[in-house]
C-alpha cells in the first residue's frame, strides 16, 4: 500500500517530475513562485503564448482563478 501525502509547493506524491515552467500574471503570485522556485521561466499570461517557442512538457495542468 503506498501512502499519499498532501501536497506541498504544488508537489504530487508519487509522481515526480519537475516545472518546465509556469504561466501567471498575477503580481503577488508572481512573486511567491519566484521565491519558491527561482530559475523556472514565468510565461506570463497563459493566452499570449507561443506553443512552438516554449519547450515540451509532458503533463500539463491548470487551475481556474480564485475569486474573493
Amino acid at each position: 500500500m503506498h501512502r499519499i501525502r498532501r501536497p506541498r509547493h504544488g508537489r504530487r506524491a508519487g509522481v515526480g517530475g519537475q516545472l518546465t515552467w509556469y504561466a501567471e500574471t498575477d503580481r503577488h503570485a508572481t512573486t511567491v513562485c519566484a521565491h519558491h522556485r527561482p530559475g523556472v521561466a514565468n510565461l506570463g499570461d497563459v493566452r499570449a503564448i507561443d506553443r512552438s517557442q516554449v519547450p515540451p512538457v509532458d503533463v500539463l495542468t491548470a487551475g481556474l482563478p480564485c475569486t474573493q
